[in-house]
């Protein structure tokens, strides 16, 4: 885009097109005019090659590499998801933290981690236009629990089994040397439904605990083959709910637009 007409949106040029067009006829022999409008017809023409994010194609870019992983045309598809949610609150607290819990046991494949990647991603984003100051934690958990950095979550794997407690239980410490009550805290359990069967009555206590202290706690599952799931077996057995407690179940990579949809959604926000 040329500098000089940054300030015009599109009508305001096409109208100052039509213009210099008209004026060609009355004035010929003004080489500045034929000048201007080369330059017009340029903008326009270029302008018009940059192909604009479509709405309809927005559960599709959510999960896009070249977005998600290098950053392209990112700003452009963050402000088509703002525009597209139905319900999204003024600025809350100064202070809000975000803590992910990943489960990167063996059974967590390529795909589950980049739906992980992507979800939070996009999460991360809206929850930072709601607080001036963000702060992000990063558990990585299998049989045992690590603090890590975002890039060795999502990109680094263990071989063994699971034990959600064992990332619940790093959570729970995390909060508790927090002023929960003046600061946000939002917890992502992330996981594909694996558990060790005999952990799953302490995951829930700690699960339990946890929404006593932070202002809300998500389950994604990724789960794309249907596959029997221990943990939200013992979540429907220990009738666990709570009223800042969702889980959703992600099957495909456009489940990441829907849960987006739904997690800021009015009624789903503002929790009775």
């Amino acid at each position: 885009m040329n500098k000089q007409f940054k300030c015009l949106n599109d009508e305001q040029l096409l109208e100052l097109y039509a213009k210099t067009f008209g004026s060609l006829k009355f004035e010929s022999t003004d080489s500045s005019l034929n000048d201007n409008l080369v330059l017009y017809k340029n903008e326009i023409i270029e302008r018009m090659n940059q192909t604009p994010v479509e709405a309809e194609k927005l559960r599709e870019l959510l999960t896009d590499v070249q977005v998600v992983m290098s950053g392209k045309r990112q700003e452009d598809v963050f402000k088509l998801l703002r525009e597209d949610i139905s319900f999204y609150p003024e600025m809350l607290k100064n202070n809000a933290k975000i803590i992910v819990a990943m489960d990167r046991s063996g059974s967590m494949g390529s795909w589950e981690k980049y739906m992980g990647r992507s979800i939070m991603l996009w999460i991360e984003k809206l929850l930072l236009t709601l607080y001036s100051n963000v702060e992000k934690n990063f558990i990585g958990y299998d049989t045992e629990a690590h603090h890590l950095d975002e890039e060795d979550l999502y990109s680094i794997g263990e071989t063994g089994g699971t034990i959600c407690s064992s990332g619940l239980a790093a959570v729970n410490e995390l909060i508790n040397n927090y002023d929960y009550e003046t600061v946000d805290t939002y917890v992502f359990l992330i996981g594909d439904g694996d558990n060790l069967s005999s952990d799953n009555d302490r995951s829930i206590r700690i699960m339990k605990d946890i929404t006593r202290k932070a202002e809300r706690l998500y389950y994604f599952e990724m789960n794309n083959y249907v596959r029997f799931s221990t943990l939200a077996s013992g979540i429907k057995q220990n009738n666990f709910t709570a009223n800042n407690f969702r889980s959703y179940i992600v099957q495909t990579n456009e489940d990441v637009y829907s849960i987006i949809k739904s997690m800021f959604d009015k009624q789903k926000w503002i929790f009775s």
